[in-house]
């Protein structure tokens, strides 16, 4: 049986599709997984964090509370909604590095086609991919190392708090 050229190109296109979806629901997949094991793993880490502090920090909070009398109340506010406004920092820090690192491919794409460019052309283009890469990587290694911090702000603000005023009792002492 002939297929006629209109049939090969439906077929092709719906082969594509077929990757496509098939590449989606991995990936898809791929996240849900990975989210699914960093939460599990972040709140695990609060729950041990929480039993490791626990005598320490109600001490702690017990005397830092008669010191300062009235104003615990306030302090404490103060301490859990920094604990968030840091978290949103450090989101907004993660999507700058998403954000950097796709801009760092697309000019990487751009410096590999264009063929026509001149030599300092070139040679703009190799500098300014390497400027984007440098600063990506360095926004992705900030990320990583405060995204414990970030996702304690958003879900338990007040462990963080507790764990800022552990860390300045230590100090301290």
């Amino acid at each position: 049986m002939m297929f006629s050229q209109s049939d090969k190109a439906i077929d092709k296109a719906l082969n594509k599709a077929d990757k496509i979806v098939t590449n989606t629901k991995n990936g898809v997949g791929t996240v849900y997984g990975d989210l699914k094991d960093g939460t599990t793993t972040v709140y695990s880490d609060v729950k041990d964090g929480i039993k490791a502090l626990s005598p320490e920090a109600k001490h702690l909070l017990e005397e830092t509370a008669k010191k300062l009398e009235k104003t615990t109340d306030q302090l404490w506010e103060i301490l859990v909604k920094q604990q968030r406004v840091w978290s949103l920092c450090y989101l907004l820090l993660t999507i700058s590095s998403i954000v950097l690192w796709y801009r760092a491919s697309s000019q990487f794409k751009l410096m590999k086609t264009d063929l026509e460019e001149t030599g300092e052309m070139k040679t703009a283009n190799i500098a300014l991919t390497i400027i984007f890469v440098a600063f990506a990587t360095t926004l992705s290694v900030l990320s990583s190392i405060h995204f414990i911090d970030m996702m304690t702000g958003f879900f338990n603000p007040e462990f963080g708090a507790m764990k800022n005023i552990y860390q300045v009792y230590k100090s301290i002492k």
